[in-house]
């Protein structure tokens, strides 16, 4: 069977890339040199973001890829991330920076150790201080995982990792965003993208970390064998059809305009006025549309309106039917939980370096939270902190009279899912007979450009220098070799349109 090609071609892709780390994690060699990507770095990570796109079109065939295949920098940003969305995989610089100066110290001083299965995993009653390990283990099992944002640390730790790692490890869920699970509640987004990857990468043998949006992930998991897959798929892509719908009518109108340009001025017009300013690129873009377009931009406006009135209750609808019906809760219970869960995801992400909050909130009961919880650095809640708290208990106190059920904590409101799901395993429903043809083809192409990159790596005595070295050169001549192909295509054009005027010696 062709899937089974598949997953031996990304078994050796795999292996490949962990060599080509290997080499540059002893040299600390980050990607990012003197402002620029380098360009065999950038390649890898175009080569895996593409691989991941085309098999999430054969998983998922009745979506279209919402966002491009490319890669690119971002602004600098208070702290160092990579996502995925309309443009792309977008990396923030400094990202090496981030992981020595603020991850490795951090995790050397705060509760790393490696399990009995060799893996790094983090727990706050570890305080000595620890050093890289070599000859750690990765987890194979995605879907289920119960590791979490502090485990993933632990992990950099134990590897000495670089930013590429980072990436390597994230850009598979990455790419589901750039797919098409976009928009809708926070909590929801993030746990159907990390759950919707892990089951595929499982499937094909993508390498990610299964280490991102942890209780999202499980809670979604949980989900799908209350409600089905394929309810919990069509909510997470809602979006995508909700353009494709909305959009059609625009294109048929103005056959010069793609849905690639429609999206982006939909997205655009999405923002909010302190975003937009502060993504220049997107904000002159929309103004030159709108003077070329002011009749379009005004339809775009009124869809946005009619997207933000759906993107809640409409989006969720058919799930939230059968979770209330199949759970025997009363109607409307699911957006309750929508809602606590928002808050959850809101709590959260108020305290994000805080090594032990993240958990707490879904193990602790709701009193545990408001009476006298300290963070990791000793401080207490903030009003903020609070607010939310006291939104959270006055739904639990709804959602229990309302169900005559008792909810104070995560562990509470799981209670009614876990019952119903006992008996009931998850079924992934995955064709494992489709047309793999052009990821085997792909495929093949990663492999041949890895097997260059690693001869290249193992040349005698290759230092960091010359790994720089060549990246800038790669660089220049990637940028000499657009230039002359541009002035070659110039050439030719202005050549054919000498030959279509009337010159007598032509």
């Amino acid at each position: 069977m062709q899937i089974e090609d598949v997953i031996k071609n990304n078994n050796t892709i795999n292996r490949m890339i962990e060599k080509i780390l290997e080499i540059r994690r002893k040299q600390r060699i980050p990607f990012e040199i003197d402002g620029e990507m380098d360009a065999q770095v950038r390649e890898i990570f175009e080569m895996e973001t593409k691989k991941c796109l085309q098999l999430y079109k054969i998983e998922f065939p009745n979506y279209e890829r919402q966002g491009k295949e490319g890669v690119s920098f971002v602004g600098q940003k208070e702290t160092a991330d990579c996502y995925g969305g309309i443009d792309g995989l977008l990396l923030t610089k400094g990202m090496q920076k981030f992981v020595d100066s603020i991850i490795i110290p951090t995790m050397k001083k705060r509760g790393y150790f490696i399990n009995e299965n060799g893996i790094p995993c983090f727990d706050p009653k570890e305080n000595d201080l620890h050093e890289p390990t070599p000859n750690t283990n990765f987890p194979q099992k995605y879907v289920g995982s119960t590791r979490d944002q502090m485990d993933y640390f632990a992990s950099l730790l134990a590897k000495n990792g670089i930013d590429m790692d980072w990436v390597i490890d994230a850009l598979p869920h990455e790419a589901m965003h750039t797919f098409g699970v976009t928009g809708g509640n926070a909590f929801f987004k993030e746990g159907i993208t990390e759950e919707l990857t892990r089951e595929v990468c499982e499937k094909y043998g993508i390498h990610m970390s299964p280490t991102s949006h942890t209780q999202e992930a499980e809670f979604v998991r949980k989900l799908e064998m209350v409600v089905g897959r394929d309810k919990v798929i069509e909510s997470g892509m809602w979006t995508g059809k909700f353009k494709e719908k909305h959009f059609r009518e625009i294109m048929e109108n103005n056959p010069d305009l793609t849905y690639e340009k429609l999206s982006k001025i939909f997205e655009a017009l999405k923002y909010e006025p302190s975003k937009l300013e502060g993504d220049p690129e997107s904000k002159k873009e929309l103004e030159e549309f709108t003077a070329e377009h002011p009749e379009i931009v005004k339809t775009l406006s009124e869809k946005v309106l009619l997207h933000r009135k759906g993107d809640g209750n409409q989006r969720y609808a058919e799930v939230a039917e059968t979770f209330d019906e199949r759970l025997g809760l009363k109607s409307g219970s699911f957006f309750k939980y929508v809602e606590i869960l928002d808050n959850f995801y809101s709590l959260t992400g108020n305290h994000k370096t805080d090594s032990v909050f993240y958990r707490d909130v879904y193990r602790l009961s709701l009193d545990e939270l408001q009476d006298g919880y300290h963070l990791y650095d000793g401080k207490e809640l903030n009003d903020k902190d609070k607010n939310i708290l006291s939104r959270i208990g006055t739904l639990y106190k709804e959602l229990s009279q309302e169900n005559n059920i008792q909810i104070n904590g995560f562990q509470d409101l799981m209670r009614p899912i876990h019952e119903y799901i006992k008996d009931k395993s998850l079924d992934l429903n995955m064709d494992q007979n489709a047309d793999y043809s052009s990821i085997l083809s792909s495929q093949q192409e990663e492999i041949e450009k890895l097997s260059e990159i690693i001869k290249m790596y193992e040349e005698p005595k290759i230092d960091r220098a010359d790994v720089i070295a060549t990246a800038k050169k790669d660089s220049v001549v990637n940028e000499k070799e657009n230039a002359m192909e541009a002035r070659t295509r110039e050439e030719k054009d202005m050549e054919s349109e000498l030959k279509q005027t009337d010159f007598p010696n032509l």
